[in-house]
């Protein structure tokens, strides 16, 4: 036993732990002194399978990642889904549909076992029954010109669109990700939460679609550079990702 025994810490990635270039070295350090004392630590990410061990190397988590923001979610160390769903009632033309009530789109990503598939505008009519059946995730991706009050519009037009099919969020202004109501952040975190037998949950993130984790945790962090959204939902605000924010708050601790 430790003194963080019974603490499990769920982060984002992206804007979080990683600061678009690297894991700051504080955070890397902070986080192997953490579960040296008994503290758990993992990611909670809309990243696919098997993206984290590059930033990790000779690093053994103990704790299963989250990945496709619930889809899946995976024992790196033993190279194994714990769990793994797929999107319950995605067809073609509800995909279509989906895509058609943005103006001008990227590309529409769709995220099968083990892939990741981008279909242009212009090959939508490439889009099968049989890939909507096996993927867990489906992203509309908008120009990298789209203004974030255009973005704000076509995501709420696409929730009005989806309502009780499935959830939508955004991992970042120009990604619109269509999920399987019971494949979401928030309740991969509640299951690890179980899953771990942990007595706090510590979740901490940046975007929208980091709020439910936040909200589900025992204490929510947002970091400095989190859209006011995410702050508003936090119990506590801490430092920038560049500045270390997971060592910051296991400093805390």
């Amino acid at each position: 036993m430790g003194k963080y025994s019974g603490i499990l810490i769920c982060s984002d990635f992206d804007g979080t732990l990683f600061d678009g270039e690297k894991i700051p070295e504080n955070n890397i350090a902070a986080i192997k002194k953490f579960r040296r004392e008994g503290g758990l630590f993992t990611v909670i990410s809309g990243r696919p399978v098997n993206f984290l061990p590059p930033f990790f190397e000779g690093y053994r988590f103990g704790v299963p990642t989250v990945n496709l923001n619930g889809a899946v979610i995976y024992d790196v160390d033993e190279d194994k889904p714990v769990r793994e769903s797929f999107m319950q009632g995605l067809t073609r033309e509800l995909a279509l549909s989906y895509a058609s009530l943005v103006d001008d789109y990227n590309d529409l990503i769709f995220f099968p076992v083990g892939e990741i598939l981008r279909i242009k505008k212009e090959s939508a009519d490439t889009v099968t029954e049989e890939l909507c059946r096996r993927t867990h995730k489906f992203i509309i991706e908008l120009h990298s010109d789209c203004p974030l009050s255009e973005s704000d519009i076509v995501y709420e037009r696409i929730k009005a669109a989806v309502r009780d099919k499935f959830d939508v969020v955004r991992s970042s202004y120009r990604l619109i990700e269509i999920l399987d109501k019971s494949l979401t952040k928030g309740k991969a975190a509640r299951f690890l939460k179980e899953y771990t037998g942990s007595h706090t949950l510590i979740c901490v993130g940046d975007y929208e679609n980091d709020i439910e984790m936040i909200k589900e945790a025992d204490i929510g962090y947002a970091v400095a550079n989190a859209s006011e959204r995410v702050k508003a939902s936090a119990d506590r605000i801490t430092v920038s990702v560049e500045e270390g924010a997971i060592a910051k708050i296991i400093s805390e601790l």
